[in-house]
């Protein structure tokens, strides 16, 4: 729902999709802020690399743990210690040179789109129903990706109306440098279109893609591209994973242009993960699977890639000797212009306002940087989780929520309404993240904003906690749980470690 509301707000904005995502209700003032929440879009088709995980801690793997959370000396010495003896440091051969060495799968991706443009599709979806007439339609393509087990179309329609099934093209073929052609089928269509193939394609000797309608692509990217990855170790308190990889990067990595430096990166937004029994994403994955990364560099130039998991909704997912498939779709890219910028901002001084997808595109933008895919099957080790509850009963107070966009669009200067009266009724704690439940009649309670939590520890030391409910919330540090003295809620309600 939130995406079909997205779209349509956005319908006459031409900035690119990835962009508006990202500006969707980023509200300025003076300056836009230096770093964007990222909601991962979670989804992709299943392969999987074996990794067996055990409980032992090289000093080597604390040091970017520790590195993470701020370095040693922003920790206690309870706080390494118990990094010490909850990091779990990876037994699998990681350093063979082929996928069936390092039984690790590892999949080459080559990208035909680098500028969205126009293609006839059918909008009955007669190529797989075999039901009905054809109603050739333009969407718009942004994306055409081929490995060697087929090739996946992600498009946009181009018309008003909610359509009541997904677009489909007959086929594609695939040109070899030998001038050798493989026609591809349609096999499936639901949000992208999927053409499978059962002989793999060679992808070093692909030269195009060609459409139905006759139009030719050509890859955009190659098919040795310097992408390395390779999980190093694992830091888990039952609720909160944090996986460190070994990340191999190219020496240089072009950009949009002139003016324009990296901001940072990040893993693709086609990335999830999932328990290993279950066979593929589902609708309840993409809505409770938060994914978040951060480069870690050492002073020597060696680089990790900290990887961190938490799902919503899930009674201690990461229990020990439980197995979750984790894929990683790619990298992507954020590029900042800071003159352009300066010349957007500078026109809006002192003033409150929406940046609109053609200003930001202008100073903003994200791109993909590689395409391939990584899968790994994770087994979990180590001890049962802490967590605990601190909410024994209900506590009434009042909250704040933004508008929505129905109400935007009433009244455009109001962004905030409320008090509403909610109740907290869940707040629970583990070494690594913390998660609010709210009760409430309004329609979405975890908009509330009732004001600040602050965890309280023993000795004094008072950490903010983020307000908001529904999402597990990761801790800047480790939080060693016989050193919290309490939480003070907005409304004064101190709520005291239960004993």
């Amino acid at each position: 729902m939130f995406k079909d509301q997205y779209r349509e707000v956005f319908s006459q904005v031409t900035a690119s999709d990835e962009t508006k995502r990202r500006i969707l209700n980023m509200t300025k003032k003076q300056k836009p802020r230096r770093h964007f929440t990222i909601g991962k879009i979670l989804v992709a088709a299943v392969l999987v690399c074996m990794l067996a995980i055990t409980a032992s801690a090289a000093e080597d793997v604390l040091h970017w743990f520790t590195k993470f959370f701020g370095g040693p000396e922003a920790l206690s010495q309870e706080q390494i210690q118990y990094l010490q003896e909850n990091i779990q440091e990876t037994v699998a051969d990681l350093s063979g040179d082929t996928k069936e060495e390092t039984n690790c799968v590892h999949t080459d991706v080559l990208q035909f789109v680098d500028e969205m443009f126009l293609c006839k599709a059918d909008s009955n979806n007669t190529h797989i129903t075999k039901q009905g007439e054809a109603d050739n339609r333009d969407i718009k393509v942004y994306s055409l990706t081929l490995s060697e087990k087929g090739a996946q179309l992600e498009y946009y329609y181009t018309w008003e109306e909610i359509p009541s099934r997904p677009c489909s093209i007959s086929g594609l073929t695939v040109v070899f440098s030998s001038g050798d052609t493989r026609f591809l089928p349609i096999t499936d269509s639901q949000r992208r279109m999927y053409f499978d193939t059962e002989e793999a394609i060679a992808l070093k000797e692909v030269v195009a893609v060609r459409l139905p309608d006759g139009t030719e692509l050509t890859p955009k990217n190659k098919v040795d591209d310097g992408y390395e990855l390779s999980v190093d170790s694992v830091l888990n308190d039952g609720q909160t994973a944090y996986i460190v990889f070994n990340v191999t990067l190219p020496e240089e990595i072009p950009g949009p242009g002139e003016g324009w430096r990296m901001e940072e990166i990040d893993i693709g937004h086609n990335t999830w993960f999932i328990p290993a029994q279950q066979e593929t994403y589902t609708r309840d994955d993409i809505s409770n699977n938060h994914v978040g990364v951060k480069f870690i560099e050492d002073t020597g130039g060696s680089k990790k890639m900290m990887v961190s998991l938490t799902m919503d909704n899930a009674d201690v997912p990461f229990t020990p000797g439980s197995q979750w498939k984790l894929h990683i779709g790619g990298f992507e890219c954020e590029w900042k212009n800071d003159a352009k910028e300066e010349e957007v901002t500078s026109q809006y001084a002192g003033q409150d306002y929406i940046i609109d997808g053609e200003e930001v595109e202008s100073f903003f933008k994200v791109e993909p940087i590689c395409f391939d895919t990584w899968d790994f099957l994770l087994t979990f080790d180590g001890s049962e989780a802490e967590t605990v509850e601190l909410v024994s009963q209900p506590v009434t107070m009042e909250a704040y929520r933004g508008a929505t966009i129905d109400e935007i669009r009433e009244n455009p200067n109001k962004d905030m309404y409320g008090p509403f009266e909610i109740q907290l009724t869940s707040l629970t704690i583990s070494p690594l993240s913390y998660y609010l439940e709210y009760k409430t009649d309004d329609k979405n309670p975890y908009s509330m904003d009732p004001g600040e939590f602050t965890l309280v520890m023993k000795d004094g030391t008072e950490i903010p906690l983020i307000q908001y409910a529904g999402t597990r919330n990761r801790f800047e540090k480790p939080i060693i749980l016989s050193e919290i003295s309490h939480v003070q809620c907005p409304n004064g309600t101190k709520l005291y470690m239960p004993q």
